[in-house]
C-alpha cells in the first residue's frame, strides 16, 4: 500500500500544478455537493437503488480526511480504516440487492461519540486516563470489549456504517470543546481558515457537530448533560436532539453525571432526527416489557404502536402544492417570559421572534407567554449554578473509579531516595512501638496489632501517592477542577447548604414546568397550559479559539454558555435544537462579547429549542420540523 501511495504521489508531480489545482477543485466541488445531502435525502436515494452505499460511505470517508488533514478541523479521535467502512458498504448494497435490508438506515454513514462504547474500538473519552490504560506507562489505548446499546441497535440491528469516533471535551467536561488534551480543540467547519478566524464548535460533543456541519457523517450520537448535543447544533448550524433523560438506555455511557447524561443525536435536519428516532430509543413491545438486555435502572421506553401515527405526523412533509392550511392548529406554544434574560442581543431576539411569529401565521398555532408566576426567572437563574453543583458532586463520585487499579494507567513516581526515606521511617516507628510496649509491659498481642497498624499506615501513604500520581497526570486541569469542586460540596460543612439546596432547586425546576405543560393547579383566565415551549438555544454567537487569552474569563464565558440548556436537563424534558437564519444584516455581526470581532458572513443561523413535558417527542419533532421546513 505504501508503494501504491508513492507510486500516485510521483504521478500527481508529472501533473501541472494548473491541472493538480482544477482536480483539487473540482474534487471540493463534489464533496461540497455531498454536504447538501441530508439524512432523509439519502435514505430516499438508497431505497429507490439511485446511489450505492459505497458510493455514499467513501465520499463521507474521504471528506473525513479532508477535515482532519487539510482543515484541522480534530473532529474524530478515530476514523475506521478503508478497507473495514467498504466491506460494511458493500454488504449492505448486497443486503439491498436482495431486499433484505435491516432497516431505513442500512448503509448511512454515521460517527459516535468518544465517550461510547463500540466493540474493538477506543474508548477514551478523550481523556489521557483512558487513553493509557497499559502499567507501568506503557502506553495501551483502551480497547472497548462491548457494544453500548445505542451502538448495538444503531451498527448491528439497523446497519448503519461507522464512519469514526467523535473528539469532544474530555468526560463531556467543557462548553467549547477546548478541553480535548490529546486531540487539541475541535474547530468549527464555520471557520474561515484563510484570515485564521478559528470558531468553536460548542461543546462537549463538539465532533460531533462539526462531523455533520462538514459532511463526512449523516447522523452522529453523542450525549447531553447540560446542553453538550444543543449548543454544538447551535453554533455549526445543524440539528440536535436531547431526548426525554432515560429513553435511550446509558449501558455502555462512560459516566460523567448519571442523573443528566442523555444519549442523544445531531443531524443536517429535525426531520432527520426524527427519523433516527425508532432505532435508537428504547423498545416498548405490546405486553409493556422492553429490550431490557441492555437497559439500565432510569430507562424508560417508546411505545412503537401507540406513537406510529403521531411518528408518521412529524415525517411528513407536504410539499409547497398541497399545503395544509394549519398544521399546527389546537396546539398551544408557550413562550416563557422567564427566559427573557438581560442581556439578550437583538439577533436572537429576531429568530426567537421569527419563529414564532411563523408557528401564528403559517401553522395556526397559538402563541402562549407563560407568565413569570408559572416559571419564575428564580428558578432560571438558580439552574445554572444549581446544575454544576449536582453534576461535579456527581462527577467527583462517578471519575473515582480511575486510580490507576481499576482504571487507568499506573504511574510510579516514588524514587530510590523516597523508597529508602519509607523505610527509615518504618524503622524509627518500629523502635518507637518496641520502646512503648517494653516500658508499659504490653502484651504480645498488642505489640502485634501496633506493629501491623504502622505497615498497613504506610501502604496506605504509597497507595495515596500512587492514586494521586495517577490522577494528577490522567486528568485534564477542566476534569480537576470539577472533581475538586464535587469534593468539596459534598463534604460534611456544604452538603446541606450547597449539595442539598441545589437538589431541592432541581425539584421546584421540575414542578413548575409540569405545572406550564399539565396546568395543575394553575389554571387561570389567562393561562391554562402549553403543548411545547420555544427559546433560544444561547445567547451569542460562537466563540473564537485564540491564544493568550485570560483563563479564569475564559472559564467563566464558557461555563454560562449553557444557561439556556441547563434548566431542560435538570427537568428532564425532550428537546430539539433547530438552525434559525439570522437576519442578513446581522450575518456580519460584530460581537462586543467576543472582543468586538466581525463574523463577516460566517455564521447565518443561529439555535432556537422546542421542547415539551417527558415523552412528548413526537410533538417536539413535528413542531421543529415545521420551523425548518419555512424558515425563510
Amino acid at each position: 500500500r505504501q508503494q501504491q501511495m508513492m507510486q500516485g504521489a510521483r504521478s500527481l508531480l508529472l501533473i501541472p500544478a494548473a491541472a493538480r489545482q482544477q482536480q483539487g477543485k473540482s474534487r471540493r466541488r463534489a464533496l461540497r455537493a455531498l454536504a447538501m445531502h441530508t439524512l432523509v435525502e439519502a435514505v430516499r436515494l438508497l431505497e429507490s437503488k439511485e446511489i450505492s452505499s459505497e458510493t455514499l460511505v467513501v465520499q463521507c470517508y474521504e471528506r473525513a480526511i479532508e477535515g482532519e488533514q487539510e482543515l484541522k478541523l480534530n473532529a474524530y479521535t478515530h476514523i475506521c480504516s478503508h478497507d473495514r467502512i467498504l466491506t460494511q458498504a458493500r454488504a449492505s448494497d448486497q443486503r439491498r440487492q436482495a431486499g433484505a435490508s435491516k432497516s431505513s438506515l442500512d448503509g448511512v454513514p454515521v460517527s459516535i461519540k468518544a465517550n461510547i462504547a463500540v466493540r474493538d474500538l477506543p474508548l477514551t473519552a478523550a481523556s489521557r486516563i483512558l487513553h493509557a490504560s497499559g502499567r507501568d506507562n506503557v502506553a495501551n489505548i483502551n480497547i472497548s470489549p462491548y457494544d453500548s446499546y445505542v451502538t448495538r441497535r444503531l451498527l448491528r440491528d439497523a446497519g448503519a456504517i461507522l464512519i469514526g469516533l467523535t473528539n469532544m471535551d474530555e468526560f463531556g467536561m467543557g462548553s467549547w470543546g477546548t478541553n480535548s488534551p490529546i486531540h487539541g480543540s475541535i474547530r468549527n467547519p464555520r471557520s474561515d481558515i484563510g484570515r485564521n478566524f478559528i470558531l468553536s464548535a460548542g461543546g462537549s460533543s463538539s465532533g460531533a457537530a462539526a462531523s455533520v456541519a462538514h459532511g463526512s457523517c449523516l447522523l452522529a450520537i453523542g450525549t447531553d448533560t447540560g446542553g453538550s448535543i444543543r449548543l454544538p447544533a447551535s453554533w455549526c448550524g445543524v440539528s440536535g436532539f436531547k431526548p426525554s433523560y432515560g429513553l435511550v438506555s446509558r449501558y455502555g455511557i462512560v459516566s460523567y453525571a448519571s442523573s443528566l447524561d442523555t444519549v442523544g443525536w445531531i443531524a443536517p435536519t429535525p426531520e432527520c432526527c426524527a427519523l433516527a428516532l425508532p432505532y435508537l430509543a428504547n423498545i416498548e413491545n405490546g405486553d409493556n416489557t422492553g429490550d431490557i438486555s441492555c437497559g439500565d435502572s432510569t430507562s424508560i421506553y417508546y411505545n412503537m404502536k401507540s406513537n406510529a401515527i403521531n411518528r408518521k405526523a412529524a415525517n411528513e412533509q407536504p410539499s409547497h402544492r398541497q399545503q395544509p392550511s394549519l398544521p399546527l392548529k389546537g396546539i398551544k406554544i408557550g413562550i416563557p417570559a422567564a427566559f427573557s434574560v438581560d442581556p439578550c442581543p437583538s439577533y436572537i431576539k429576531y429568530i426567537w421572534n421569527k419563529a414564532a411569529k411563523s408557528l401564528a401565521e403559517k401553522g395556526g398555532a397559538d402563541l402562549v407567554i407563560v407568565p413569570t408566576s408559572i416559571i419564575t426567572p428564580t428558578s432560571i437563574k438558580a439552574s445554572l449554578s444549581s446544575y454544576y453543583v449536582l453534576a461535579c458532586a456527581e462527577a467527583s463520585s462517578n471519575l473515582a473509579r480511575y486510580d490507576g487499579l481499576r482504571y487507568g494507567p499506573s504511574y510510579h513516581q516514588f524514587s530510590i531516595a523516597n523508597t529508602d526515606l519509607l523505610h527509615q521511617n518504618n524503622k524509627v516507628k518500629q523502635g518507637n512501638v518496641t520502646d512503648t510496649i517494653t516500658n508499659c509491659e504490653t502484651s504480645d498481642a498488642a505489640l502485634e496489632n501496633d506493629a501491623a497498624n504502622t505497615i498497613d499506615d504506610d501502604l496506605s501513604l504509597v497507595v495515596k501517592q500512587q492514586y494521586s500520581a495517577t490522577r494528577a497526570k490522567g486528568f485534564g486541569p477542566e476534569v480537576i477542577r470539577r472533581i475538586i469542586a464535587g469534593a468539596a460540596v459534598l463534604s460534611s460543612d456544604r452538603f446541606h447548604t450547597h449539595y442539598e439546596a441545589a437538589a431541592k432547586q432541581r425539584v421546584i425546576l421540575r414542578r413548575e414546568f409540569d405545572a406550564a405543560f399539565n396546568s395543575i393547579g394553575t389554571e387561570t383566565d389567562s393561562f391554562s397550559g402549553v403543548d411545547v415551549m420555544l427559546v433560544p438555544t444561547c445567547l451569542s454567537l460562537p466563540c473564537r479559539i485564540m491564544e493568550n487569552v485570560d483563563e479564569e474569563e475564559s472559564n467563566m464565558n464558557m461555563l454560562s454558555s449553557d444557561v439556556m440548556t441547563v434548566p431542560l436537563s435538570l427537568a428532564g424534558l425532550p428537546t430539539m435544537s433547530l438552525p434559525v437564519k439570522l437576519a442578513k444584516e446581522d450575518h456580519a455581526k460584530s460581537d462586543s462579547t467576543k472582543n468586538n470581532v466581525c463574523y463577516d458572513n460566517i455564521v447565518k443561523s443561529l439555535g432556537l429549542q422546542v421542547f415539551g413535558p417527558p415523552m412528548s417527542e413526537d410533538l417536539v419533532m413535528k413542531v421543529s420540523s415545521f420551523i425548518y421546513k419555512y424558515d425563510a
